[in-house]
């Protein structure tokens, strides 16, 4: 297995879904790859902060206060969408 094979199987491997062989080969390439063992390192702690975050069981709300909106269009110079749904151009 060469690095870019490691790569299209890191995904797998943190999922749990490589077959044995699969697994076998990656361990193998892991062993020599020092620059894949690192990425796979920082693929993992990605992987474990993405679904950190992202946990349904959390109880945040999705929708965001319409205050914030207000004051983050304000900053960026814009205004909140009219009704029609069209949002004024930014001012030059």
């Amino acid at each position: 297995m060469n690095c870019r094979e490691a790569l299209e199987h890191f995904g797998q491997c943190v999922d749990g879904e490589l077959t044995s062989l699969e697994r076998w080969r990656l361990r193998l390439h892991l062993w020599i790859c020092g620059h894949c063992r690192k990425y796979l390192r920082s693929y993992r702690t990605t992987v474990e902060a993405e679904r950190a975050a992202f946990k349904a069981d959390d109880g945040a709300s999705a929708e965001v206060p319409d205050a914030l909106v207000k004051r983050i269009l304000s900053a960026a110079d814009l205004s909140p969408p009219s009704s029609e749904g069209n949002p004024r151009p930014p001012a030059k």
